[in-house]
This record gives C-alpha cells, structure tokens and sequence, in this order.
C-alpha cells in the first residue's frame, strides 16, 4: 500500500528558473505547496518502507539542492469546519462526532479551536461510521518514526 507524506521544507527557491527546470526534470513526481516562508513537498512512498523512501527522496533533493533542509513531517491538522467539508456532512455532525466517546483527542488547540490531526480523524470514521475516505495517509507513528529518522540524519 502506498501513502502520501508531506514534508515542511526549505531552501528550495520555487520562483527560479534553475530550481523550476532541475525540479520538473529530476523530481517531476513531487508535489509543492506554498511559499519560500512556508513551503511543502508533498510525494507517495510505500507504508512498508516509509521512512528508508523519504530518506532516499531527502538525500536526492539535498545532492541537488544543497540548502535544502527538512523541518519535519508536516501533521493535517483539521478543524471542526475541515472535517465537514472533507468528509462532506454538516458542521454540527462534524461537531458532534468532535464530542463523542472514542472520537480522537485533539492533537492542538488554535486559540478557541481544537484541531485533529486528519490520519487519526479517518482511522475513527472508517471504524466507528464505515465510512471509506480514499485517502492514503501515514499514521502518527509513522510520521514520528519518520521524523526520527530525519533528526538522525541531522534533517
């Protein structure tokens, strides 16, 4: 099974012709976001060897673009608002699944507003509401496992 993991990122110059040209040659799969303050990449590797594939992706970025550099795993954090949108129903369902028994703590609280990382908030629907949400998402485990081995490699 292959999963999408979205790395914080920086160093990369999106808006230089180089960078552009030597992305869309050599990196062609992965996916940008952002901007050169808060810039993502986004890529599909496999769950069984998650953390070796985004290594390997790192160290081809970094021969590449030497000021590259991994902040961490980025979390999807989402809110109330998010998850209706997502998963298509309204915000008060949304809102009362926030309150149920067994529905995942929130992962942050953003002023007033609590916010859920997303792989957890699809693992409870699928159990707990069958609901089948086409998305491959890494695990929070895997995303620490996939963080420590990054701050290993020294990001």
């Amino acid at each position: 099974m292959e999963i999408e993991v979205t790395l914080q990122v920086s160093g990369i110059e999106l808006g230089d012709e180089r960078t552009a040209e030597a992305l869309g040659q050599y990196f062609p799969e992965l996916l940008w976001q952002g901007d050169n303050q808060d810039l993502t990449v986004t890529f599909t590797v496999s769950v069984v060897d998650a953390a070796a594939e985004v290594l390997e992706k790192v160290r081809a970025l970094t021969a590449t673009f030497p000021a590259f550099k991994v902040c961490r795993v980025d979390r999807d954090l989402v809110s109330t608002t998010e998850i209706s949108t997502r998963v298509g129903v309204s915000r008060e369902a949304a809102r009362k699944w926030g309150i149920e028994p067994g529905f995942p703590t929130p992962y942050a609280h953003i002023g007033n507003t609590k916010a859920w990382l997303w792989c957890e908030v699809l693992a409870w629907l699928q159990d707990s509401r069958g609901l089948d949400i086409d998305e491959r998402v890494a695990t929070e485990a895997l995303m620490v496992q996939i963080d420590n081995c990054l701050f290993a490699r020294g990001r």
